[in-house]
């Protein structure tokens, strides 16, 4: 597959980005499309946990909606750096628990979580994060997928049943809740 010239080397899609089939970006897409028709306002203020390359960040951040798009990840890398340096998004490198003292509470309209795997961090980012979007807006993720993530499936099934929110789920394994 190195020398396929379809092939986009990924991080955040596998297998590696295939430029002739959309089915690995297609639901990131479906849902921004369904925030869209759900959101109060015009123009947006969101944040993804875990952005690493960017890829998601600028799927996200290329939707006319998305005002302005926080990127959070403790890796500095030149990747995301180039991928966005076009676009509405605001790169920050450091801990997403650090960087919860810059967002305010019921300030955002979305949060993306995409960030470590692992159940108490997952369910952690959940908590944390939620206090910062408004009501209205939306806790959304990556990586809700039982077979490869349980522990991501087991802490947002956990935070929406303490809510009584509901879970929309994509094909691309991604996942929205709408704060009431």
């Amino acid at each position: 597959m190195k020398d396929d010239p379809t092939s986009i080397k990924s991080m955040r899609f596998f297998p590696d980005w295939d430029k002739n089939n959309g089915n690995q970006i297609s639901g990131l897409i479906e849902m921004m499309c369904d925030i869209n028709t759900l959101k109060d306002s015009d123009k947006l203020e969101c944040l993804e946990i875990g952005s690493h390359r960017g890829e998601s960040a600028l799927i996200i951040s290329a939707f006319p909606f998305v005002n302005l798009l926080h990127c959070v990840d403790p890796y500095k890398n030149e990747d995301i750096q180039q991928r966005l340096r076009y676009s509405r998004a605001k790169i920050w490198f450091g801990g997403s628990e650090e960087y919860t003292k810059v967002i305010s509470d019921n300030s955002l309209d979305m949060v993306y979580i995409d960030a470590t795997h692992d159940y108490d961090i997952v369910k952690r980012d959940l908590e944390t994060w939620s206090k910062k979007v408004k009501s209205g807006g939306f806790i959304c993720g990556h990586d809700y997928n039982s077979n490869s993530w349980p522990g991501v499936v087991q802490a947002v099934d956990e935070f929406a049943d303490s809510r009584n929110l509901l879970i929309k789920t994509y094909r691309d394994s991604s996942y929205m809740m709408q704060q009431p």
